[in-house]
């Protein structure tokens, strides 16, 4: 329970005295408990002055049991007010919530079981709590990230010239589950040729041919967290245009690294990838944000954009992925996830970044 002491200490006066997280990762990370997001209410209230009661179905109370929590579980027949009345407990005043993670057909339940009128958001609170990583996090995204290099080594291997990008996705999630992943980060993206200029492209049964990009963004789950990395190949022979391309953005990648350190603004760190761009002639093909935080979810803050003030703290971890996407034509995205430390960067997705041809 140190993170809930962290929570309370760190949020002083400012936080009401009774909170409400509904967001299943923010559960996982105070509690222990995980459960994938599903239609019934699972909740965990925490408390200034006693200890933290969880709500959850009664299918999940042995998982849940296991925290050594107060549980209160409910049947599907009864719903979970009397379950929430109880965990509550008696109070007044505002009740504390993560606004993103509450719905409003939610929100007017509650209000009306627990008298709730008013609603202060703590996910900024929270946030800046999973944004510091511990040891113990540190540990299993090292963990991750390295069991990421070893699949997408083994799904490399099956790799033929004219399989669909289909397939390869479905070859990535086979190994990642004979190498002992607990699930894929999010379905991985497996793009060739002209549609891997779509950052967010949707593998398709299209055959990966010769003298085309392939980019492959993929991640895993493991212990609760997650792992993210793009690697750029070029299929059967690269060209001059591929050369120049690729090497612009893995120097921006490069300067980037390099440039990480505590104190560094998101958007001073995004700057430094982007002006390498700009002063290749690509900076217009470069149109997402330079990274994001990792951990617990694949998204999380800080939000590594030219718009975000905030500074790097050590042991954060984030994304650093610039990338190139010419409309019509391919794109190249290198991504590694990173730990900020006193002295700069340490790489945790450890893939050889070298221009390689597939055949």
């Amino acid at each position: 329970m140190d993170r809930v002491k962290r929570f309370w200490q760190q949020g002083g006066a400012q936080l009401p005295d009774r909170v409400l997280l509904t967001d299943p990762a923010t559960v996982g990370y105070f509690t222990g408990f995980w459960c994938e997001p599903h239609e019934r209410f699972v909740g965990l209230f925490l408390f200034r002055d006693r200890e933290p009661a969880l709500v959850v179905p009664a299918l999940e109370r042995e998982p849940a049991e296991a925290t050594g929590l107060s549980v209160w579980a409910y049947r599907d027949d009864e719903g979970p007010e009397k379950a929430v009345r109880g965990a509550a407990g008696r109070g007044e005043g505002p009740l504390g919530v993560e606004k993103h993670a509450l719905s409003l057909s939610w929100a007017e339940q509650l209000g009306e079981w627990l008298g709730v009128r008013r609603w202060v958001d703590v996910a900024p609170q929270v946030r800046r709590l999973r944004m510091i990583k511990d040891a113990r996090e540190i540990e299993v995204l090292r963990q991750v990230a390295q069991l990421t290099d070893r699949v997408l080594e083994a799904a490399l291997q099956h790799f033929r010239v004219g399989m669909t990008e289909r397939d390869l996705a479905d070859e990535l999630e086979h190994q990642a589950r004979r190498a002992g992943a607990d699930g894929m980060a999010f379905s991985p993206l497996v793009l060739s040729a002209a549609r891997s200029a779509l950052p967010h492209g949707v593998p398709g049964a299209h055959p990966i041919e010769p003298g085309s990009f392939l980019l492959i963004d993929f991640g895993l789950r493991l212990g609760g967290y997650h792992s993210d990395i793009t690697r750029t190949f070029v299929v059967g022979a690269d060209d001059e245009r591929m050369r120049r391309v690729y090497e612009a953005v893995q120097a921006a990648q490069e300067a980037a690294l390099k440039a990480i350190r505590p104190g560094i603004t998101c958007a001073e760190l995004d700057r430094v990838a982007r002006q390498v761009l700009d002063d290749a002639g690509y900076g217009p093909y470069f149109i997402h944000r330079l990274g994001h935080g990792v951990g617990l979810s694949v998204h999380e803050p800080p939000s590594v954009d030219g718009g975000n003030s905030a500074a790097l703290e050590a042991e954060m971890v984030i994304t650093v992925e610039p990338g190139v996407y010419v409309p019509g034509w391919g794109g190249v995205r290198i991504e590694d996830m990173c730990r900020v430390t006193e002295r700069g960067a340490e790489v945790l997705t450890r893939y050889s970044k070298a221009l390689t041809v597939l055949s």
